[in-house]
């Protein structure tokens, strides 16, 4: 039992010192991995898209059939620069969250403040 206090203790401190509760560390925690995984998800699209493009190009400069029409090659670069914004938005509001973690006054800054309120 001791030993459950203790790393109850010891959690709740590091807590104190980081300058989070509980539930704003969690909330953070999950908004930042949907974040990272949206991210890792448009540059996968990016990358696929530019292969697909190229060989596209290569087809229509060779003047062979593609299923590709200049009008659906227009709609997927539109696709891309709606990721492009996307991807920008999102790295923006990592680093954001990233900054806050950050901005900790410290444990005993910490301390005080909770005690006081």
């Amino acid at each position: 039992m001791g030993l459950t206090l203790l790393a109850f203790l010891i959690y709740h401190m590091t807590m104190i010192a980081s300058g989070f509760t509980t539930n704003e560390r969690l909330k953070r925690s999950d908004f930042m991995s949907y974040r990272k995984e949206g991210i890792k998800e448009i540059v996968q699209f990016l990358k696929e898209f530019e292969q697909n493009e190229k060989k596209i190009e290569e087809l229509i400069k060779k003047g062979e059939k593609t299923t590709e029409t200049p009008e659906s090659l227009e709609k997927a670069r539109k696709e891309k620069r709606e990721a492009e914004e996307k991807l920008k938005v999102f790295k923006k509001e990592l680093k954001i969250l990233e900054e806050l973690e950050n901005t900790s006054k410290g444990f005993w800054r910490n301390f005080k403040e909770i005690m006081t309120a």
